[in-house]
């Protein structure tokens, strides 16, 4: 059973935010919170359990993160190992957007941010949470991976924030995620925000959340009003391939997704190929080169990124144009949350599908389960309806030109790395070890020649090996052999 909310807030420095955050907001240019914000801080303030719903784009992050910050600094402290404010996020981009969001308002508090997930060293991360006063974003699986290694404790909690928990549950989080909030105080503050409130949420707002506060500002199929929909057919496969190059090739930033890691490398090649050069993000890339093609599609390096479903939550980036559904999704949930890259914070934006005459049928179905009364209307790459959404077309640029520009970029990022050696030679690497006892200790560093962490001395000739009983014989080439 939930409960009305209390009157929204008509502005931050009325809401009852320390000075020091209001004045961190109007840093950067926030004055009048969104309407989910309005709505969230009255009752998130007062420490209610509260569940949000609200469009992809329109604010949530803040609406959860500016009463959490809040409320800690109203009383300071913290033990080390021990956050205060737990965010639970599905993805490792997700965790890097909320901490980037959220980050620049903790530090004027004197609270402490601090993102675990997998894919980066997990010796940093356990050497951040010592500190007191932290504020921890986390993926489910890195966070069970600490909390295993007694890196981490969760009985200092005082709020708890579940986000995207509809994402979660379809990603099969939903046991995990029961496991970690059981691991909260049972007192401790539960906000649960989502573009959705169905499916399996329902369960864990029962088990969780009792007498939530709902801010819910859209309904379930939340279409995002300013956003331009349209639907073109190919005739073919290489029809669309060459009309996707057309959507690909105008002046603004687009953003495309794929259904397949496969299909996402595949098709940033050839774009590339085809003179638009184009980077890819998907679930099967090391987290380094994941941020390297997020980082560059946000600095507008590269004006096209090619992406599964990982990037269609969680993924803010300022004035994208047009997000273009190479391969429709599967349920219109996911074609709403892709679209919901463009048009964000209030700005218009474009969204297209593209499909095959086979498809026609299943994209019709998907759309009006999306709210949109368009059809799929047949097309040709130099058509004027397409050319129309486009707009001016961007110069082609070479292959030459496109490994020019990379080879300046990797030159750049070395530059700007701390420690690597401008000569060009490998920097030599660190290694880090946590004991079983759960202590983390970071080794100096060592060249690449010398062997890795935790290695053992040579045994000395005729010594007993301790696995197999044999006697260490030396040879004289430099090798060595074990004899029965």
């Amino acid at each position: 059973m939930t409960r009305e909310p209390r009157p929204a807030a008509t502005s931050f420095a009325d809401a009852g935010l320390p000075k020091a955050l209001v004045d961190a907001l109007a840093r950067q240019g926030k004055t009048a919170p969104f309407a989910i914000q309005s709505a969230a801080l009255p009752d998130a303030l007062a420490g209610e359990n509260l569940l949000g719903r609200a469009h992809t784009g329109a604010g949530k992050t803040l609406g959860f993160g500016i009463p959490v910050l809040a409320r800690l600094a109203a009383k300071p402290g913290g033990r080390a190992k021990h956050p205060r404010a737990l965010v639970l996020v599905p993805t490792r981009e997700l965790a890097q957007q909320v901490s980037d969001a959220l980050a620049p308002l903790a530090r004027p508090l004197d609270l402490h941010l601090v993102s675990v997930y997998g894919g980066t060293s997990i010796g940093k991360q356990i050497s951040n949470l010592t500190r007191p006063g932290v504020v921890l974003v986390a993926t489910p699986g890195r966070l069970v991976d600490l909390l295993e290694r007694n890196a981490v404790m969760l009985d200092d909690v005082e709020t708890a924030v579940v986000d995207e928990a509809d994402h979660m549950c379809d990603l099969g989080f939903l046991p995990v995620v029961k496991r970690l909030l059981s691991l909260v105080p049972a007192d401790a503050q539960k906000l649960l925000f989502s573009a959705t409130l169905d499916g399996q949420v329902d369960g864990l707002v029962r088990q969780f959340l009792p007498e939530p506060v709902l801010v819910a500002l859209d309904p379930e199929v939340g279409q995002v009003v300013n956003l331009e929909h349209h639907a073109f057919e190919a005739k073919d496969r290489n029809a669309k391939v060459a009309l996707v190059t057309t959507l690909a090739s105008g002046l603004g930033r687009t953003l495309l997704f794929s259904r397949t890691k496969h299909g996402a490398d595949r098709l940033a090649k050839q774009l590339s190929n085809d003179g638009v050069p184009a980077a890819a993000l998907h679930g099967g890339m090391a987290q380094a080169a994941r941020t390297r093609s997020l980082k560059s599609f946000s600095d507008g390096t590269t004006r096209v990124l090619v992406a599964t479903d990982v990037a269609a939550r969680g993924v803010h980036v300022d004035n994208i144009d047009l997000v273009v559904h190479a391969d429709p999704p599967e349920e219109h949930k996911a074609y709403l949350h892709r679209s919901g890259r463009t048009a964000r914070a209030g700005q218009a934006g474009t969204v297209v599908t593209v499909s095959t005459p086979e498809q026609r049928r299943d994209v019709e179905r998907l759309l009006r389960a999306a709210g949109t009364d368009i059809r799929p209307l047949g097309v040709t790459p130099d058509d004027q309806r397409v050319l129309d959404v486009v707009g001016p077309l961007s110069p082609k640029v070479s292959i030459a030109d496109q490994q020019e520009a990379a080879r300046r970029n990797a030159a750049a990022r070395a530059a700007a790395t701390p420690g690597r050696e401008r000569s060009g030679r490998t920097p030599a690497r660190r290694f880090d070890r946590t004991d079983r006892d759960g202590r983390h200790r970071t080794g100096a560093e060592r060249p690449r020649t010398e062997s890795v962490a935790g290695a053992r001395a040579p045994r000395p000739a005729g010594a007993v090996h301790p696995r197999t009983g044999g006697v260490r014989t030396r040879r004289t080439d430099g090798g060595h052999a074990h004899q029965s």
